[in-house]
């Protein structure tokens, strides 16, 4: 009886060969797929994180002895040109229900072609809620985040 060397199943077929090849790879490719696209995701979602004018900023205080500041880390997005201009930044304390009116700070930082950039700035109340405005020449956008340990 003669055998035939060539009778070597080629790495595409065996891949696909049958339903149960088949299915278990596309099954590991959507794994594979979810998995990067959570992972890009979860890059944009730190805490603060978002986009303002295609550019990635991520806010974040930090009380450091007694005094609370502000960070604003800024990101271009990578291979073309974010908003570049300046930002004007208000922030207030997260008030209680009846506690009055919040007074918002303001300070005006200029985004540059830089990436990243980075900001930051001491602010003149204590409070473990801070609201935050950006607004650039076409847009507004407002984030509440909490004091950090």
């Amino acid at each position: 009886m003669e055998q035939n060397t060539n009778s070597r199943r080629g790495f595409i077929k065996s891949l696909i060969g049958s339903r149960g090849n088949l299915f278990l790879l596309i099954s590991i490719l959507g794994i594979f797929l979810i998995f990067i696209l959570g992972n890009r995701a979860s890059l944009n979602r730190e805490q603060g994180g978002f986009i303002l004018g295609q550019n990635t900023v991520t806010l974040f205080a930090i009380e450091e002895e007694e005094i609370l500041y502000l960070f604003v880390h800024k990101r271009s997005p990578s291979g073309r040109t974010g908003y570049t201009g300046p930002v004007d930044i208000s922030v207030a304390p997260v008030l209680s229900m009846g506690e009055g009116e919040p007074v918002f700070v303001t300070q005006r930082v200029f985004f540059s072609n830089n990436s990243p950039e980075a900001f930051r700035f001491a602010l003149p109340f204590e409070s473990d809620g801070i609201m935050v405005i950006l607004k650039t020449e076409n847009e507004t956008i407002m984030r509440t985040i909490k004091k950090g340990p």
